[in-house]
C-alpha cells in the first residue's frame, strides 16, 4: 500500500489538529463561506483521520468513510480538500457521473475557500497536477478508472506529485477493470474511499474504517416479523398453562388407561356383560371412554384452575383462546400482513428518553415520552400486497387484508372467540393505553392512579387513520412558526424546551398582517414552486396565523407547543368550532402520497404519484397532480406521509420515522446493505424528537437484516467483518439461487408479450434480449463475488442451468399448474370422502321431500317449474361445475385465439377465403397451424366429455330437449329464434364427432359464429348450475345467481337445509295451505339430528381397540360438528376445492394445447443459453488475460 513521507504526514496532522480545535458548537463557517458545516457530523471524521495518521503502527494510509446516503460525505470531501490544500496537497476527487461533479463543485465551493477544477480529459488532470498551487480536482469515475493507462497517472511529469485521492460512492465501481485501476492508484497515492454500501473488496484496501453516523445513532431500531392475531395476543402465560394442561392430560392417560380398562372389564363380567356380543362390546367400550374422560377432567381441571388463578387468566378465556388458536390454524379466511403489523406497532409503542428535567409532570411527559404514531413517516415498500393493505388501513378498514389477489379478514376469529373478553379494537386501545401507563409508571413510580389517569386523558390514542391528518396539521404549524420566527424546526423545538412561554410571546409579537409575497418567497426557498405555494400552502399558513391571533393565551401556547400526541390539540382541528378546523381539508387531502412505483396501479400510470382522497364521504385512490418538485418539498417539510416504491432516495427530509415493509426474502429491503441505507433516510437532526426505524417482514420471510440492525454500535471493522458481510453473503446466496428462475420468468414474459397471433417473434431481438439478461446476471454476480472470476464462473453456470431448466419446464408447469402433491391428494381425498358422506346424509332428507313434491307435477304446470324439477332430478351440481370449469377455460382459450386473429385479420369473411387470400407462404402455413390448434382444442377428449356430461346429456330424452328449450326461452325471452339456437347447438356437437365434417363446417363459417354458439352453451350451463346451487342453498354462499327459471311455485321452497336460518329461508315462506309439507319438513329436520348422533357413536361399535375407537369417534364427531356449525366450510370443500382439483388436469391439458407456439419458443431460447454464457465467459477470460499483460 502507499506511504506518506514523515514530513508531509506531520504537516497534514498539524492542519488536522488545527481544524479539529476549530470545530466547536453546532456549526462552523470557514473563511466567510456561504454555507456552514454541521460540527457534530464533520468532527468524528476529522478525529478518525487524525487518529489514524498519528498512530505509529499505521502502514496503510488508505481510509474508508462508511456513512449512509444523506450524511453529508461531500462536505467531508470538501473539508479534507481544505485541510490538504493547507498542507500543499492536490486532492483528486472522483464521483459517479457529471451531474454529481457539478453538485460536488457547488457544495464544496459554497462551504470552503478552495481552488476547484473539473477537467474533462486525462491530459487536463495531468496539467493541473503539474501546477504547484493545491487544487481540488473533481472528475467522474470513468475518466480516471476506465482508462487503460489510468494507473500511470502523475508519472508523465517525471516526479510523483503531492496527491490524495478520494473515491466517492466507491461501491458503484462494479467493473473489474475499473476496480483494478483503482487498486493500482491506491498503491501509489493515499486514498479515501467514501461509501454508503460497504464492500469486502474495498475494506481490504483500507487501514482504517470510520463510521461516524452508525456508532452515534440514537434511533430506536425494531425488526418486526408478521404473526397471526391469536398467536400474537397469546402471551407467555397462555403458553405455560396450555403446556401444563397437555402434559397433565397425557400423563393421566398413560397412567390411568390400564387401571380403568381392568376395573371396567371386571365390573362388566360381574353383571353378566361379555365381549362375545357386539352390543355388549359397544357398551363396555363406551363406558371405558366416558369414565376415562370424566377421570381425566377431574384430575386436570383443578390443576388448570390453580394455574389460571396464579397467572391471572380465567379458565373460560383459556379454553376460548385454545379454540381460537385451533381455528386460526385451520381457517383460510384470516390472515395478517407486515403493513398491519407495522401500523399496530406504531400505535402501541411509547418510549422514554429523558430530554427535559423539570418538576412539571405534563411538560416532562410531553418531552420525555414519545411515540412513532405522532411523526410523519417515510414508508418504503414496492409490492402490491403491502400497498393495498396500507391504502386499506389509511382508509380506516384495518380488518381487511389483501394477499395474492384475495381479500381476507384479520381479526374475525378473535372477535368471535373474544379470548380477552373484548373486541380486537378495544384490546388494542387497551394495549396502547397500558403501554403508555407502564412507561409513565416506570419513570415516575410515585404517581397516584388519579394523576396517571389525568395524564392518559391528555394523550390521543386514536388510530393511524386519524393520525395521518394530525401529522400534516402539526407539520403545517411548524412551517408557519418557522416563517414567523425565521428559524428551522430544530431551533423551534429547542426554544420550546427551554422556555415555551417566552416563545409564545415572541410568536404573538410577530403576528400581524400577513405579507403574501414574503410567505411565497419563504415557501419557494423550501423548494415549492410559486403556483403551488400561492394556491395550496399560503391559505393554510394564513389560517394558522389567524388562529394564533384570535385564540386565547392558553390555546396559543397549546398551538405553539405543538405536542404531536395532544388530544386537546387535535380537538382544535376535529371540532367545527376549533380554531384550526379550516386546516382539515388540506390535511385530509395530503395525509399520504404514494410515489416511485415503476408499475402502474389502480389505472394510474407508472412513475406517477397518487394519493387517498375523500369523495362523497368515502375514501378512494386518485392520481396526485403535483409536480415532482412539490412532492419532494412536501416530503422535506414532512407535510405528508410518503409511501415510496423506490429505494427512498432523491430527497433530504425532516422525517424522524422511517419504515421498510417487505413480503419476500429476496426483497431489496431485506438486503443488509440496503437496510443500512434505509436507516440512513432518518437524518436524526432534531435531538428533541425521538427517531424511529422499523424493518417489517412478511410471515414466511427469512430475515437477513435483524442481526445487522441489532449490532449497529459494534466497532466498525468488527461490524463489517463479523456482522454485515456474513449477512450479505447469506442474502447473496439466496439471490443467486433465485436468479435462474427470475431470468427464465423475464424471458417467458418477453416471449408472451412479443409473440404475435401466428407464433411469430423477432428471433434477433429475442436472442439479444436473452444474451443481455445473461450478461447482466453475470456482471451482478461478478460484483457480488468481489470480482472472483472462478467463483463467478461457477455461479454463472449454475444460474444458466437453472434458467435453462426453468424454460424447459414450461410444458410441465402448464400440465402441473395447480395440482397438489401426492400426499396432499391422499389427504384431500380422505377429507372430501368424509365431508361428502356427512353432507349427502343431510342432503337425502330434503331430496326425498323434493322428489315427492315433484311427482305431483303434470303437463298443466308452468314449463319453468317442470324444467327446474327436471334439472334437480337429472343433473349433478358437482358434475356440472366440473364440466363448466373445463368449458369456460376452453371458451377463454378460444376467445384468445379469436382476439389474436382479429388484431391481424378480418374474421367476418369465411375462413376459406381468409386462408386463400394470404400472399406469404410462411404466413399461410402459420395461420393453418393456428387453425389446426383451434381444431385441436375443439376435438380435445376432455372438452367433448365435458360437453357430453353437461347440457348434451339432456338431449338423450324428449323431456331433456324440452327442458333445454325452456331454458333458452327463459334466458332469451325477447328472442323468437330460440329453436334455431337449439338446432345450432345440436349441430355443433354432431360436427365435433366427425373430424372431416368439422373441417367442412369451419371453412363455411367464421370463428365468430363458433364463438356465438359457445356463449349459448355457457349460459345454459350457468343457468343449470344456478338452479342446482339454489336447491343446495349455496347460491348466496359462493356467489351464484338466482335461477331465471324461479317462480313463486312451492317447489322452489324445498331446498337443502343445514341450519335454522336456511330452514326459515326455505320452508318459512310456505303458507298454512302447505301444512302437510311443513310437517314433513320439520320432522325431517329433527330426525336428521338423531341419525347424526348415531353416526358419531358408530366407531365405538366397529373396533375392539379403545385408542382406535377414541380417535375415530373424535374424527367423525369433529367432521359432523364442522358440517353443522360451519356449513360453508364443508360445502366449500365439496363444491369449490373438490371441483377445482378434479377439473385441473383437463384444464391444464387445454392450456398446453393452446400454447404450442410458446412451448416451442421456450425450448429454442433454452438451447441458446449455454452459447450465450460461453461467449460471455470467453470475453471475460480475454479481458483478464489482457489485464495481466498490461500489468506486466
Amino acid at each position: 500500500m502507499c506511504s506518506i513521507s514523515n514530513q508531509d504526514k506531520q504537516v497534514i496532522i498539524k492542519n488536522l489538529e488545527k481544524i479539529d480545535s476549530e470545530l466547536k458548537g453546532e456549526s462552523k463557517r470557514f473563511d466567510n463561506a456561504k454555507e456552514s458545516v454541521t460540527v457534530g457530523r464533520r468532527k468524528p471524521v476529522v478525529e478518525g483521520v487524525l487518529e489514524h495518521l498519528k498512530s505509529p503502527s499505521t502502514t496503510n494510509y488508505n481510509i474508508m468513510i462508511d456513512a449512509e446516503t444523506g450524511f453529508g460525505k461531500t462536505y467531508d470531501i470538501g473539508l479534507h480538500s481544505y485541510i490538504l490544500a493547507q498542507a500543499g496537497f492536490h486532492h483528486l476527487v472522483t464521483v459517479p457521473n457529471n451531474n454529481l461533479v457539478n453538485q460536488a463543485k457547488k457544495m464544496i465551493g459554497d462551504a470552503f475557500s478552495l481552488r476547484i477544477e473539473t477537467p474533462e480529459t486525462t491530459q487536463g488532470i495531468e496539467d493541473l497536477l503539474k501546477n504547484t498551487e493545491p487544487t481540488a480536482i473533481i472528475i467522474t469515475h470513468d475518466l480516471l478508472l476506465q482508462q487503460k493507462d489510468g494507473q500511470k497517472l502523475g508519472n508523465r511529469s517525471g516526479e510523483k506529485p503531492k496527491l490524495w485521492i478520494s473515491i466517492d460512492e466507491a461501491d458503484s465501481i462494479s467493473q473489474q477493470q475499473a476496480f483494478e485501476n483503482m487498486c493500482q492508484l491506491d498503491r501509489k497515492y493515499p486514498t479515501t474511499y467514501l461509501t454508503a454500501t460497504t464492500k469486502r473488496r474495498i475494506l481490504s484496501r483500507c487501514g482504517k474504517i470510520i463510521s461516524p453516523a452508525r456508532s452515534s445513532r440514537c434511533c430506536i431500531v425494531d425488526t418486526i416479523k408478521t404473526t397471526g392475531i391469536i398467536k400474537k395476543t397469546n402471551g407467555e402465560k397462555f403458553g405455560r398453562i396450555l403446556a401444563t394442561g397437555v402434559a397433565l392430560y397425557v400423563i393421566s392417560s398413560i397412567a390411568l388407561f390400564p387401571i380403568i380398562n381392568i376395573h371396567v372389564t371386571a365390573i362388566a363380567a360381574q353383571i353378566g356383560f361379555t365381549s362375545n356380543l357386539r352390543l355388549y362390546l359397544f357398551l363396555i367400550n363406551s363406558s371405558k371412554y366416558i369414565i376415562s374422560v370424566i377421570v381425566f377432567f377431574m384430575i386436570t381441571a383443578p390443576v388448570m384452575w390453580v394455574f389460571s388463578k396464579i397467572a391471572g387468566v380465567e379458565l373460560k378465556q383459556l379454553f376460548l383462546r385454545a379454540f381460537a388458536n385451533l381455528f386460526e390454524v385451520l381457517s383460510s379466511k384470516c390472515k395478517s400482513s407486515p403493513a398491519h403489523e407495522y401500523i399496530e406497532k406504531c400505535e402501541e409503542t411509547f418510549y422514554h428518553n429523558k430530554l427535559v428535567d423539570t418538576d412539571d409532570l405534563l411538560t416532562s411527559v410531553r418531552w420525555n415520552i414519545q411515540s412513532p404514531i405522532g411523526e410523519n413517516a417515510l414508508i418504503l415498500t414496492y409490492d402490491l400486497d403491502s400497498i393495498m393493505n396500507l391504502i386499506s388501513i389509511f382508509q380506516g378498514k384495518d380488518d381487511e387484508v389483501y394477499g395474492n389477489g384475495k381479500t381476507y379478514t384479520r381479526y374475525s376469529i378473535y372477535n368471535s372467540c373474544k379470548p380477552d373478553k373484548m373486541l380486537y379494537k378495544d384490546y388494542r386501545l387497551n394495549c396502547a393505553q397500558s403501554n403508555f401507563i407502564n412507561c409513565v409508571k416506570k419513570q415516575y413510580s410515585n404517581l397516584t392512579e388519579e394523576q396517571i389517569s389525568e395524564l392518559s386523558e391528555k394523550v390521543d390514542f386514536s388510530d393511524t387513520h386519524k393520525y395521518l391528518k394530525y401529522r400534516v396539521m402539526h407539520s403545517m404549524i411548524d412551517l408557519t412558526l418557522s416563517f414567523l420566527m425565521e428559524c428551522d424546526n430544530i431551533a423551534l423545538d429547542k426554544q420550546r424546551r427551554e422556555d415555551l412561554s417566552r416563545l409564545t410571546r415572541s410568536v404573538k409579537d410577530k403576528i400581524g398582517v400577513v405579507d403574501d409575497d414574503k410567505v411565497v418567497d419563504f415557501l419557494k426557498k423550501k423548494g415549492f414552486d410559486e403556483e403551488f405555494a400561492q394556491d395550496k400552502l399560503l391559505p393554510q399558513i394564513k389560517t394558522a396565523i389567524e388562529a394564533l391571533g384570535k385564540c386565547s393565551n392558553e390555546q396559543c401556547k397549546l398551538i405553539v407547543d405543538n405536542w404531536h400526541l395532544s388530544k386537546e390539540m387535535h380537538d382544535l382541528i376535529e371540532k367545527k368550532e376549533g380554531v384550526l378546523h379550516n386546516l382539515s381539508s388540506f390535511c385530509e387531502d395530503n395525509m399520504c402520497i404514494f410515489v416511485g412505483f415503476k408499475r402502474g396501479y389502480f389505472g394510474i400510470e407508472k412513475d406517477k404519484p397518487f394519493k387517498i382522497s375523500k369523495l362523497n364521504g368515502k375514501h378512494s385512490v386518485k392520481r396526485c397532480d403535483y409536480l415532482q418538485g412539490n412532492v419532494n418539498a412536501l416530503a422535506k417539510c414532512a407535510l405528508t406521509t410518503v409511501v415510496d416504491g423506490s429505494k427512498g432516495r432523491g430527497f433530504d427530509s425532516e422525517y424522524n420515522h422511517v419504515a421498510s415493509i417487505f413480503t419476500d426474502s429476496a426483497s431489496q429491503f431485506n438486503d443488509p446493505t440496503e437496510a443500512l441505507q434505509n436507516l440512513g433516510r432518518n437524518r436524526e437532526r432534531n435531538t428533541s424528537r425521538q427517531s424511529w426505524f422499523f424493518a417489517v417482514a412478511g410471515e414466511k420471510v427469512e430475515l437477513f437484516v435483524d442481526k445487522v440492525l441489532a449490532k449497529l454500535k459494534s466497532p466498525p471493522r468488527y461490524f463489517c467483518q463479523k456482522v454485515l458481510f456474513p449477512a450479505v453473503d447469506r442474502y447473496s446466496k439466496l439471490v443467486k439461487n433465485r436468479m435462474g428462475v427470475e431470468l427464465g420468468t423475464k424471458m417467458e414474459i418477453y416471449i408472451s408479450e412479443n409473440m404475435d397471433a401466428l407464433g411469430n417473434i423477432n428471433d434477433k431481438d429475442l436472442q439479444d434480449f436473452s444474451y443481455g439478461l445473461i450478461k447482466e446476471a453475470y456482471e451482478k454476480v461478478h460484483d457480488m463475488n468481489d470480482f472472483d472470476v472462478e467463483k463467478t464462473e461457477k455461479d454463472s453456470r449454475k444460474i444458466a442451468k437453472s434458467t435453462e431448466e426453468y424454460l424447459r419446464s414450461y410444458r410441465n408447469r402448464i400440465i402441473n399448474d395447480g395440482k397438489p402433491l401426492f400426499l396432499q391428494r391422499v389427504l384431500f381425498f380422505i377429507l372430501t370422502t368424509i365431508t361428502k358422506a356427512a353432507y349427502y346424509v343431510n342432503f337425502a332428507f330434503d331430496y326425498v321431500i323434493f322428489l315427492a313434491k315433484s311427482c305431483t307435477l303434470n303437463e298443466k304446470d308452468d314449463e319453468k317449474v317442470l324444467a327446474y324439477a327436471y334439472v334437480i332430478r337429472h343433473c349433478s351440481l358437482e358434475s356440472f361445475l366440473k364440466c363448466s370449469s373445463i368449458i369456460r377455460e376452453h371458451f377463454k382459450l378460444l376467445q384468445e385465439k379469436v382476439e389474436n386473429l382479429q388484431k391481424k385479420y378480418t374474421l367476418k369473411e369465411p375462413l376459406e377465403l381468409l386462408t386463400n387470400g394470404l400472399q406469404s407462404t410462411g404466413e399461410k402455413e402459420r395461420l393453418v397451424k393456428l387453425l389446426e390448434t383451434t381444431v385441436g382444442l375443439l376435438q380435445n377428449e376432455n372438452y367433448i366429455e365435458a360437453l357430453d356430461k353437461s347440457i348434451y346429456s339432456l338431449l338423450s330424452t324428449k323431456e331433456g330437449k324440452k327442458c333445454l328449450s325452456t331454458i333458452l326461452n327463459t334466458i332469451y325471452s325477447q328472442n323468437n329464434n330460440n329453436d334455431n339456437k337449439l338446432k345450432k347447438i345440436i349441430d355443433f356437437k354432431k360436427n365435433l364427432s366427425e373430424f372431416s365434417n368439422f373441417l367442412k363446417n369451419i371453412k363455411n363459417s367464421s370463428l365468430e359464429d363458433l364463438e356465438q354458439v359457445y356463449k349459448w352453451i355457457c349460459e345454459i350451463n350457468q343457468e343449470i348450475i344456478n338452479c342446482q346451487a339454489y336447491y343446495h342453498n349455496i347460491n348466496t354462499l359462493f356467489g351464484f345467481g338466482e335461477p331465471k327459471l324461479k317462480t313463486d311455485h312451492p317447489l322452489f321452497n324445498i331446498r337443502t337445509v343445514y341450519n335454522k336460518e336456511t330452514f326459515t329461508n326455505s320452508y318459512g315462506k310456505l303458507h298454512n295451505s302447505h301444512s302437510k309439507l311443513l310437517f314433513f319438513a320439520k320432522f325431517n329436520y329433527m330426525a336428521r339430528y338423531v341419525i347424526v348422533i348415531s353416526l358419531s357413536l358408530l366407531p365405538l361399535a366397529l373396533t375392539d381397540s379403545l385408542i382406535a375407537q377414541v380417535i375415530s369417534f373424535l374424527v367423525v364427531s369433529a367432521m359432523l360438528l364442522m358440517d353443522y356449525n360451519y356449513p360453508e366450510a364443508s360445502r366449500g370443500v365439496i363444491f369449490c376445492a373438490n371441483i377445482q382439483n378434479d377439473s385441473r388436469s383437463a384444464v391444464n391439458e387445454l392450456s398446453l394445447l393452446s400454447k404450442q407456439f410458446e412451448v416451442e419458443c421456450m425450448d429454442k431460447v433454452a438451447n441458446d443459453i449455454p452459447a450465450h454464457l460461453s461467449s460471455i465467459l470467453t470475453q471475460q477470460i480475454s479481458s483478464s488475460v489482457e489485464t495481466v499483460y498490461t500489468r506486466a
